[in-house]
């Protein structure tokens, strides 16, 4: 598997995950997972054999057309990368639902 360039002095981290997600990541799954990406402020990408996108990018992800039982690799690359491969880690282990903290997309409470 290509691992993205290392840039000296440049924090990255990386993990894998397998997609438990019945659908896999579709356009859903794949925007919240774009949606965190952006907020985490690194360069993420996703990495699935040979195939690799751009985190952020909701069609880019779209089009790796991943189904339930594939293994990626989440690469991140900034300050406090390792926070954002772990967030990223845990969307895709809970099947790409959102947090349910009360708050909605980026933060905005959510009305009760």
């Amino acid at each position: 598997m290509e691992r993205p360039e290392i840039r000296p002095g440049v924090a990255e981290h990386a993990a894998d995950v397998v997609v438990t997600n019945p659908q896999g990541l579709h356009l859903r799954p794949a925007t919240e997972f774009a949606r965190l990406a952006q907020a985490s402020g690194c360069a993420i990408r996703l990495q699935i054999d040979v195939r690799s996108a751009n985190g952020a990018s909701v069609l880019e992800l779209a089009m790796l057309a991943i189904s339930v039982g594939s293994q990626l690799t989440i690469h991140a690359t900034g300050d406090d990368c390792e926070q954002a491969v772990a967030t990223l880690v845990a969307l895709v282990e809970r099947d790409f639902r959102p947090l349910t903290d009360g708050l909605g997309p980026a933060g905005t409470p959510t009305r009760g």
